[in-house]
Parts: C-alpha cells; sequence; structure tokens
C-alpha cells in the first residue's frame, strides 16, 4: 500500500470507512499503522474540519465507529461547519 504523505493517509482511510465493510477499515487502518503512526482525530485534511470518525457516524456506519473509537478517535472534535444533518450529534450516545 502506497500512502504517501497525511492527505493519502486520511484519503484511503476515508474511502475504507465509507464502505459498509469494518473488516476492511480494520485492515487497511492496521497496514498504514505498521507504516507509521495514524493520527484518526487529524482535522487538517478537510476544509470543514471532519474527522473519520464524523465520517463513519454520518453514514450510520456503526460499527466502524465503534472501531475507530476503540483506536483512539475522539468523539468530541467538531466539525467547523457544524452541520447537524451530518448526524454527528449521535457520536456520544454510541
Amino acid at each position: 500500500m502506497q500512502a504517501t504523505d497525511k492527505g493519502d493517509v486520511y484519503n484511503v482511510l476515508k474511502s475504507t470507512v465509507l464502505g459498509k465493510n469494518t473488516n476492511v477499515v480494520k485492515r487497511v487502518y492496521n497496514l498504514l499503522n505498521a507504516k507509521a503512526p495514524v493520527d484518526l482525530n487529524d482535522q487538517t485534511q478537510e476544509s470543514d474540519g471532519e474527522t473519520l470518525i464524523m465520517v463513519a457516524a454520518s453514514n450510520n456506519r456503526i460499527e466502524t465507529v465503534k472501531y475507530l473509537l476503540s483506536k483512539g478517535a475522539n468523539p468530541n472534535l467538531v466539525a467547523t461547519t457544524n452541520d447537524k444533518s451530518k448526524g454527528y450529534e449521535q457520536l456520544p450516545k454510541i
């Protein structure tokens, strides 16, 4: 797997998070994390500050949200657009 910078790592993980298979998310995370630590709380890759856990929650990927939480994703971060329609407000309830 070739992910050469933080943007590549984020985009690869975002694509897997958008999928419906948490096992793929786990595999990709482990492959990337073996090369360099993955920052699941990085808010610099999206213009609205969206994190991977926000992507998972807003797309109803509950098992993926649970996995990301187990790996240290912070459910208390806030996107800069504060768009409640994305479902972020549900994160603390999961």
